[in-house]
């Protein structure tokens, strides 16, 4: 069969004449490129089928039809475009377009198909003329039923060779052969499937029959078909043929199934699950809903909600719903339901809403889960906090107490005030006083972690200058750094922004990281620095120790955490950088450690601008 192509564009032409070769070896494909290119080429030689753009230089696909007209040439004509205008589609029907198809990523896949249903309605068209206006009307008319329907339907002769398929059916062929057994079931003889041969089911009955059937489709999953057969007789009643068709249910049947896998999920599950409808009246009501609330499904379907609801948690649950009902959802709201014999218990609700299939709102539905012991555990978690709290503050005072008096008598002591002193008797004087102060940190930071973790503490919020916070910090805690003949350096960037801060709180965690790096370098320096980070301010304190190793770096910041063996452990009780995280963590910035085992450590902590601004 010959092909006029009139394309403007030449890869979109190489393209089609290389697939059209490809996969329609009979085809003979000739390109031209202008509107009289083509038109003197129709004049000059006999084709069977004219594919054109509809914009070309010289004009559109239109023009091609009239100056066919013009030439009394009658052969028909696909057009091809990128303009998916409806309109343009049916002006050129009416003008005389055979075909109209839109380029898009698969348009030259359907270029066969459209093609071969030119070129066939152009000869019905000639069939038209000879057997007349009624008759090929009636014909074209159930052809056209026909091709319309939307799942695969054959004609099928006793013999098994098919007489007559549709355009769905053609479109989804997979297999080739004259017999509905090749076609269809890629099988070499007719009743080999697992479920009744069609032909013969209906030439024995002389009925239409009909079935449903399973096959893996060509992606590995399974797919359902309800299959028809519907006799064609003869004046005598005998069966001609047969009309077979093959209608895709896998759809409907996955959503039966998953309605069904919900609906156990549903009835299963231990949290109650009741359906309610705009009204408010329950509509469903799940087995976990009677297992907690004590009421069965019948006694509760079309009771108003309200009725398992304590009457002074009864406005909060009408406001969730009037928001549901909005559109909205809400998630772990917690109030009070009521138990048969209206025992209140402790729930938190989850609410949805539900829709229709055309995304109508047309209920809610609650999940309810009993919390009763978690808020019975909270609350004896709560009591068991402020019980460890009121210990611990009165163990600590009870400490302070005689520990601020040992000090103070230490101090009289020292300074000569009772009587002068010797060298060894002061050594001892010091040692004493060294670790009065010990144990008075020790004791300081068992304080401060449980204000945080009871979240008690109190933060003096203000505008500050933390370049004046690193450099007193520097100042007090040079002496610790000189005494273990270590390089302390400050390294701060010019023109640190203001930030707002507790002064007292931030100084603490940055004289910790000062003081747990002189701890543990025996040799080199410490060095703390200041830089501004896009929105934030970043203060750090890097040694020359022995580092951080990997396995370690996860328990750095949980209290009570020292590393290292028992010999290696610095006096401390492990709340250092626990206190620093909850500071810092509460001042909304973050803090974090690099580290190479055998190279150092690098602590960090940023804290954010004022406003997010300079």
């Amino acid at each position: 069969m010959k092909i006029l192509l009139i394309e403007d564009n030449e890869d979109h032409a190489v393209m089609t004449k290389r697939f059209l070769n490809s996969t329609c070896p009979d085809y003979q494909l000739h390109h031209v490129a202008a509107i009289d290119d083509g038109l003197n080429e129709l004049t000059q030689n006999e084709y069977h089928v004219v594919i054109c753009d509809y914009r070309l230089p010289q004009g559109t696909a239109s023009d091609v039809l009239t100056g066919m007209k013009k030439k009394g040439i009658h052969i028909p004509l696909v057009v091809v475009t990128s303009t998916g205008d409806q309109k343009i589609a049916v002006q050129l029907m009416k003008e005389g377009a055979y075909d109209y198809v839109v380029k898009d990523q698969s348009y030259i896949e359907v270029l066969p198909l459209v093609i071969a249903r030119s070129l066939e309605r152009f000869l019905i068209q000639r069939e038209k003329d000879l057997l007349g206006e009624e008759v090929f009307s009636q014909k074209l008319f159930l052809e056209n039923i026909i091709n319309s329907l939307g799942y695969p339907l054959y004609v099928v002769n006793q013999d098994f060779t098919i007489a007559l398929l549709n355009n769905t059916a053609l479109a989804q062929l997979r297999y080739s052969g004259e017999h509905c057994y090749e076609v269809l079931y890629h099988r070499a003889a007719p009743c080999q499937c697992d479920y009744p041969c069609v032909l013969q089911e209906v030439l024995r009955t002389h009925e239409t029959i009909s079935f449903e059937y399973s096959q893996v489709l060509s992606d590995g999953t399974m797919g359902y078909f309800e299959v028809y057969g519907v006799p064609i007789a003869n004046k005598d009643g005998s069966v001609r043929q047969i009309i077979e068709y093959h209608v895709d249910i896998t759809s409907s049947k996955r959503y039966e199934e998953s309605l069904n896998r919900l609906a156990s999920i549903v009835e299963h599950s231990d949290d109650a699950i009741v359906g309610v409808t705009l009204k408010g009246a329950i509509e469903t009501w799940n087995r976990g809903a009677t297992r907690m609330l004590g009421f069965s499904e019948l006694q509760m379907t079309g009771k108003p909600v309200e009725s398992i609801v304590p009457l002074n948690m009864r406005d909060d649950v009408n406001l969730l719903c009037e928001r549901v009902k909005q559109g909205g959802a809400v998630e772990n709201f917690e109030t009070l339901f009521m138990r048969k014999g209206e025992e209140a218990f402790h729930v938190s609700v989850a609410a949805s809403p539900v829709v229709d299939a055309h995304e109508k709102i047309r209920g809610v539905a609650f999940i309810i889960r009993d919390i009763t012991e978690r808020v019975q555990a909270e609350r004896k978690l709560k009591e068991s906090m402020e019980t460890k709290a009121r210990f611990t503050s009165m163990v600590s005072h009870e400490l302070r107490t005689p520990l601020t008096a040992m000090r103070e008598s230490i101090s009289v002591v020292l300074d000569e005030l009772t009587g002068p002193l010797n060298v060894e008797q002061k050594d001892f004087l010091l040692t004493a006083q060294r670790n009065v102060d010990r144990l008075a940190r020790l004791i300081n930071d068992v304080l401060d972690f449980q204000k945080l973790e009871a979240g008690r503490m109190a933060f003096s919020l203000q505008e500050n200058d933390i370049s004046s916070v690193v450099n007193e910090v520097y100042s007090f805690m040079r002496p610790q750094v000189d005494e273990k003949k270590l390089d302390f350096q400050l390294r701060l960037a010019d023109n640190l922004p203001r930030l707002t801060f507790d002064k007292d709180r931030i100084t603490q965690v940055l004289a910790n990281l000062v003081s747990n790096a002189a701890k543990f370098t025996e040799r080199g320096s410490i060095t703390i620095g200041a830089r501004q980070d896009k929105d934030m301010v970043v203060v750090s304190v890097t040694d020359t120790g022995k580092g951080i190793k990997p396995e370690d770096m996860g328990r750095l910041f949980q209290s009570f955490e020292q590393l290292g063996s028992m010999q290696d452990r610095k006096a401390g009780t492990g709340l250092g950088l626990a206190i620093s995280k909850e500071i810092i963590e509460h001042h909304k910035g973050g803090i974090w450690v690099e580290s190479e085992w055998g190279k150092g450590a690098t602590f960090s902590f940023s804290l954010p601008l004022l406003n997010g601004k300079q």
